[in-house]
């Protein structure tokens, strides 16, 4: 029955990759992260546009539009996150997202949110599958 639910990589993978991360030497420092990131730019595109095209916009105030950089890099103390450019002024409204990224080579590079929901998810499915067993 064990081997049935392919606890290996190229099987299942969510319990593979759990294995994989358990085994690591508990000793060591934080698994190595990356910190991706995204900025709402629709506060900055309106605070810029002239009053014509702003008026020909109105209502977007409450829309987010967030892009992000397409790799996830890390984030160290005066990083700049985001350039308007020079005609642009000040926001204290402006928003970000931050994601934080599990990265162990061969094993896993994905956000720890979506990991962690997959992990959880797979060992509920296990749990049901072995309980009458028990």
């Amino acid at each position: 029955m064990f081997d049935s639910v392919k606890p290996y990589k190229g099987g299942n993978d969510i319990l593979w990759q759990l294995h994989r991360l358990n085994n690591i030497d508990k000793h060591r420092t934080i698994f190595a992260t990356a910190v991706g990131y995204a900025v709402d730019v629709v506060p900055d595109m309106l605070s810029t546009m002239g009053e014509e095209i702003h008026e020909k916009f109105r209502g977007l105030e409450g829309v987010s539009a967030f892009i992000k950089p397409a790799n996830p890099v890390p984030i160290v103390v005066g990083s700049v996150l985001f350039d308007a450019g020079q005609d642009s002024s000040d926001n204290p409204n402006m928003k970000f997202k931050f994601e934080i990224n599990l990265h162990e080579v061969g094993i896993v590079e994905e956000e720890v949110i979506n990991l962690l929901s997959a992990m959880a998810n797979e060992v509920e499915k296990q749990i049901a599958l072995f309980s009458p067993h028990y």
